[in-house]
């Protein structure tokens, strides 16, 4: 069970490493494109990794719940905090910077 909880997780780390990268892919796109985000995917593999740990009777990190959850949902909180802060930094340089393409 331990394999299938580093698996979820890994999958939610990977999705937190994606929603990094999106600012960045978004201030190279062209205008009128998009990116996915996929908001559901990252909880749903966040539950399902803390539900593993739950059921997991390891004594190893897969086997707590409470930590799996925590280091999950903080992983995903941050790469969402990061996902608002870039803009608004890229935007008041770009202002400052006198360039219109905010």
């Amino acid at each position: 069970m331990d394999v299938v909880v580093y698996v979820l997780g890994a999958l939610c780390l990977l999705k937190a490493v994606w929603n990094v990268a999106v600012p960045y892919a978004l201030l190279r796109m062209e205008e009128g494109r998009g990116v996915s985000l996929s908001l559901a995917l990252e909880w749903l593999l966040a539950a399902a990794a803390s539900v593993g740990a739950a059921v997991n009777s390891s004594e190893s990190l897969a086997g707590d719940a409470a930590t799996v959850g925590a280091a999950l949902v903080g992983a995903i909180l941050l790469s969402y905090l990061h996902m608002l802060v870039v803009p608004m930094i890229v935007g008041a340089i770009r202002t400052r910077r006198g360039d219109d393409r905010v």
